[in-house]
């Protein structure tokens, strides 16, 4: 009997006991009995209470390599409808023995409810199958139910993750069902299609990454989150086409003059310099904290009239002039002028005819000019303050904090101690600014020492580069050597002073010299 009870489970692929209580008219007490005792010899399996599942016959197969033996399934006859809308009738108290588990099912989503009965199915119908033979049966499990279809490496990983978390590590990270809410932000979208589906063909990869520096502080969902969003709003075909031609994508904020290639043109210099910072603010690196302290307390002062198309090249030298003259060292004006250059090739055309930076040293002024005998005595005569810069090398910002009280009367020396910074007087910090210099006789002459306090208020220079070169190039006439007038001129080491007044260096020998 117990034998025509398993003839008649072959043939079925879902059964309860009370289907072979009705097939065979036997009592209820007998069928449990040889079910019990099918179950003792792994003839069939318990799936849930009152369910059960036929195990197929085994045949051994001898591993032709290693001289193993595995069993291989003749075939898979057990299945549980997983359509959607028979994911209600599931109940998780028959399948599950702990409550937290059946609590945790019932509050999952309906795509993880399907994953994890299908997964513990699988595992139930495999058994303690190992190696090829599992590989062929869920191969053949595949293809004659493909909604229980699952990889070999999938069924390892998944085994191992149940032994680790239970049924939670059955769950679907993400879903592939329409369904489905989706965790990526709006916002996170826009820029994805952005680079994605453009004409630049930027990989799944790339625009992700784009992504991800654009919200550096916010959790990001994997890049498929991205491409189900994608393949919900666009067929395939258009998004191919949209990736060979150029889209028009709505409008950023700030004065967007157009966009090519994926590059944001403004025609304001000030506009790309608000939106740039706004990018660096997202960011929390030392670098985006520095190049913000740029635009806004060195760039934008200087250059928000300005738009991109009127900044020349003698507009540039005049700003590195100017921070020159402020007191600010060659390193400092190099880190300026680059983010201004970072500036000009992300948002303008005009990038192109302009130089910011050579060999990693500012660009040397187009004004090499010095003045003449005649215009320096106009100077002298005139007892103004471009006498002083003309004399002792200082910066204006410099000659704007000089008091009486710094000058040393009986050396006949000054002491360069503080500068005008933005209108605040303050100390030097660097040690190398700190100077003591010579005041030649006709400054000290004419200095009235029963005064105090400043001795120059309200001043404004616009001649300095031209009052530095003549003050270096009447040193160099008197053959002072560079080391000298660097250090007098608060230079931090030879190469800065080198690289800034280079072209007032003498370039070669003169045709009569002799060494010996």
């Amino acid at each position: 009997m117990k034998q025509k009870i398993l003839k008649l489970i072959k043939n079925l692929e879902k059964f309860k006991s009370e289907d072979i209580i009705t097939l065979t008219e036997l009592s209820e007490d007998i069928v449990n009995k040889y079910l019990e005792e099918l179950l003792a010899e792994d003839k069939i399996c318990k799936i849930a209470n009152y369910e059960y599942a036929y195990l197929p016959e085994i045949i051994e197969k001898a591993d032709t390599k290693t001289g193993e033996t595995s069993g291989i399934y003749k075939k898979p006859i057990y299945k549980i409808d997983l359509k959607k809308e028979r994911i209600e009738d599931i109940k998780p108290e028959e399948l599950f023995p702990k409550k937290d588990e059946v609590k945790f099912f019932n509050e999952t989503k309906d795509y993880n409810k399907r994953n994890i009965v299908k997964i513990l199915t699988v595992f139930k119908l495999a058994g303690n199958l190992r190696g090829e033979s599992l590989k062929k049966y869920l191969k053949e499990l595949s293809i004659k139910h493909p909604e229980y279809k699952i990889s070999y490496s999938n069924y390892v990983k998944y085994q191992r993750k149940y032994l680790a978390q239970g049924i939670r590590g059955l769950c679907l990270k993400y879903a592939n069902y329409a369904n489905v809410k989706t965790s990526v932000k709006p916002e996170m979208y826009e820029i994805f299609k952005k680079y994605y589906l453009s004409n630049k063909q930027y990989s799944l990869t790339a625009a992700y990454k784009i992504v991800c520096r654009s919200f550096p502080d916010c959790d990001i969902p994997s890049k498929m989150s991205f491409n189900r969003l994608l393949l919900k709003e666009y067929k395939p075909e258009h998004i191919k086409q949209l990736r060979e031609t150029p889209i028009n994508l709505p409008d950023l904020s700030y004065n967007v003059k157009k966009e090519i290639a994926d590059k944001l043109l403004f025609d304001k210099f000030i506009d790309a310099a608000h939106y740039h910072y706004d990018l660096l603010d997202k960011k929390n690196t030392e670098s985006a904290i520095c190049q913000k302290g740029y635009i806004k307390n060195h760039l934008i002062p200087y250059f928000e009239g300005y738009k991109f198309k009127d900044i020349t090249q003698d507009i540039i030298i005049n700003y590195q002039s100017k921070m020159v003259s402020l007191g600010y060292s060659i390193a400092s004006i190099r880190r300026f002028l680059s983010v201004l250059s970072i500036l000009f090739s992300k948002y303008s055309e005009c990038a192109e005819d302009l130089n910011f930076v050579s060999d990693n040293a500012p660009i040397p002024s187009l004004e090499i000019s010095y003045y003449t005998n005649k215009e320096i005595k106009e100077i002298i005569y005139n007892k103004k303050p471009e006498l002083w810069i003309l004399c002792l090398g200082i910066t204006p910002a410099e000659l704007s904090a000089l008091r009486y009280e710094d000058i040393d009367k009986n050396n006949r020396t000054v002491f360069i101690q503080r500068t005008v910074f933005q209108g605040v007087e303050q100390p030097h910090r660097a040690k190398y600014r700190k100077r003591h210099l010579k005041i030649p006789a006709i400054i000290f002459d004419d200095i009235d020492f029963k005064n105090k306090g400043l001795i120059f208020k309200d001043i404004e220079i616009n001649n300095y580069d031209k009052l530095i070169n003549t003050h270096i190039h009447l040193l160099l006439e008197k053959n002072v050597q560079i080391n000298i007038i660097s250090k007098n001129l608060g230079f931090h080491n030879i190469k800065d002073f080198e690289s800034r007044y280079n072209f007032l260096l003498p370039q070669k020998l003169d045709d009569n010299f002799q060494i010996l």
